[in-house]
């Protein structure tokens, strides 16, 4: 042990001794390029901290030393390029940090690591999430902010049900997964500066969400009856996006402390005043517009009603046939949605069943409706559990 600290300067050998002595090493911002051999020799660590030094490797031995005794892993701000397998045989991990890296792919092992209950992979070059993660039911905060994500995987994200806090901001994602709304612990949503041009309102409608942020993103409108039951919802930023209206119901959210809609050039003159004169003034115009859309919409029904009969009367043969193919394919996807849940329960053995689904060829424009609806039917089912 003593040749150890020799490598190192008096005053950081005094304090990595101490901190050795308690289970925790910590060697943070040493200027190190490899792991001192040393390291090996320590006996059941629960935190090693290597955080902002110059790795670039991570040896397997390292590991396989403290794999069973170690909770906390700091590898965040090196160099390192890719994560060893074998950093998912410790059962005991808690809290692993491999921000700001150069990672461009997460071992499938990782879902071996089942009491995980903070991930943060920010700031790599990750293209994908393994679909192991649905294994870290344990997991509350995930940051895989700041990478190329195009996508999520869907079905695995079903089962994080315990996430509290989640980071996607900074990829390239064209849409939230509907799955989103199974994590009803969800409390803070950050997704800012990707793509996204729609917003399911399942995910408004998660209860705990208290900050949603979502801008500098593609989103032209927001979904609407749903907003009045997002009564947590202190933070809401939709700044930098294509909005032209704001659902006047957000007005009513009495908890809101925070509403960006900066750069939304479309906004109308109304909006653009009352967003200069703060918050108060832009809930107070958006409850007038509630208003006002209230007493217009009582008119509107009682015409719709007259109109309705009269409509499908006035149909030419084209639109009719249209109609038909319309209910036809209605019917279509009743049967094969029923062909899934027959016999089948849980989003492990439905996504089984949709997978089959996809090798008999059924119409792909058919299985994005099948997925949507067993989405929130899965949902409904787990509200009600």
């Amino acid at each position: 042990m003593s040749s150890f600290f020799n490598l190192l300067n008096q005053e950081t050998a005094l304090e990595a001794r101490l901190q050795v002595r308690n289970g925790q090493l910590r060697l943070r911002g040493c200027g190190l390029t490899s792991i001192p051999p040393m390291v090996f020799e320590i006996s059941k660590p629960s935190l090693m901290d290597f955080s902002s030094n110059k790795l670039t490797v991570i040896p397997n031995v390292l590991v396989l030393t403290c794999e069973s005794s170690l909770k906390s892993l700091f590898l965040d701000h090196n160099f390192i390029m890719a994560l060893p397998p074998e950093i998912c045989n410790c059962p005991f991990l808690e809290d692993l940090r491999i921000n700001s890296n150069q990672i461009s792919q997460l071992p499938p092992e990782l879902g071996n690591l089942g009491g995980l209950t903070r991930l943060n992979a920010s700031t790599n070059r990750l293209t994908s999430i393994p679909s192991s993660i649905s294994h870290l039911e344990e997991l509350r905060i995930l940051d895989v902010s700041r990478n190329l994500l195009s996508s999520l995987p869907e079905e695995s994200l079903a089962c994080l049900t315990s996430i509290s806090d989640l980071s996607l901001s900074s990829n390239r994602l064209d849409k939230l997964p509907l799955t989103l709304a199974f994590m009803r612990e969800l409390r803070f949503l950050r997704a800012n500066s990707n793509r996204i041009s729609h917003l399911e309102k399942e995910i408004i409608l998660l209860p705990e969400l208290t900050e949603l942020h979502l801008s500098d993103n593609l989103l032209t409108r927001l979904p609407t009856n749903c907003w009045i039951k997002a009564t947590n919802l202190e933070a809401l930023d939709l700044c930098g996006n294509r909005l032209s209206s704001v659902p006047p119901e957000i007005g009513e959210l009495t908890r809101l402390q925070v509403l960006g809609l900066a750069r939304n050039a479309d906004l109308s003159e109304g909006m653009t005043k009352a967003l200069f004169k703060g918050i108060h003034s832009t809930l107070s115009f958006l409850r007038s517009q509630q208003s006002e859309a209230m007493k217009a919409g009582a008119r509107l029904g009682k015409e719709k009603d007259e109109d309705e009969d009269e409509e499908e009367e006035g149909m030419s043969g084209i639109q009719r046939y249209e109609l038909q193919k319309q209910k036809t394919r209605e019917t279509r996807i009743k049967l094969l949605l029923a062909k899934i849940t027959t016999n089948n329960s849980g989003p492990t053995q439905f996504y089984k069943a949709l997978a089959q689904l996809e090798t008999e060829g059924v119409d792909p424009s058919d299985m994005v409706i099948i997925k949507e609806r067993l989405a929130k039917r899965m949902l409904n089912e787990f509200k009600q559990s």
